[in-house]
Formats: C-alpha cells, sequence, structure tokens
C-alpha cells in the first residue's frame, strides 16, 4: 500500500524533441509531480510495422526521468515496459 497519494501526469515524449525530455523531467520534478504516465498513445510508435517493435525510444524516455518505476506499481512484479514512473527523489 502507498503510504502518499501520488501527484501525476500524462507526458508524450513522442511528440518532442529527445532534447526536451530532460527539461521536462526536471520541470516536472520542480512542480512536484511525484509520476508520469508514457506512451498511453504511442502504439503506432511502439510497433511502427507489425511484428516488429520498439521499446528503445521509450527506454530512453524513461532513463530521463532520472526516476525508477514506483515500487508499489504492478508492473514491476516483471519485466513488462510500464509508463508508471517515480519522480518523487531526485
Amino acid at each position: 500500500m502507498m503510504s502518499a497519494p501520488l501527484f501525476g501526469v500524462d507526458y508524450y515524449p513522442e511528440h518532442w524533441e529527445r532534447a526536451r525530455w530532460s527539461i521536462d523531467a526536471r520541470l516536472m520534478q520542480q512542480a512536484g509531480i511525484t509520476t508520469v504516465r508514457l506512451a498511453e498513445f504511442a502504439w503506432s510508435r511502439l510497433e511502427p510495422r507489425e511484428g516488429y517493435f520498439d521499446f528503445a525510444w521509450l527506454d530512453e524516455a524513461i532513463e530521463g526521468t532520472h526516476g525508477p518505476r514506483h515500487p508499489d506499481h504492478p508492473g514491476n512484479a516483471d519485466s513488462r515496459p510500464s509508463g508508471l514512473v517515480d519522480l518523487s527523489t531526485p
């Protein structure tokens, strides 16, 4: 069970230049954002052609937040990519 409520946003890194991702992550941290949901509408980017999956850009976007997935998120139970990222600690 989480000890405090999460304060989050949706973020669409696929709509921004890569150089912007770390700037946006820093601004989110400064604003007190603790959770970011990524790639909810990015299927065409994740599977650019049938049967071919590209998660590299998403991995890079998650890395750019400088935060791990939230420890209480069910996506941590296995190695599947998760869009929930914990920004509560810099």
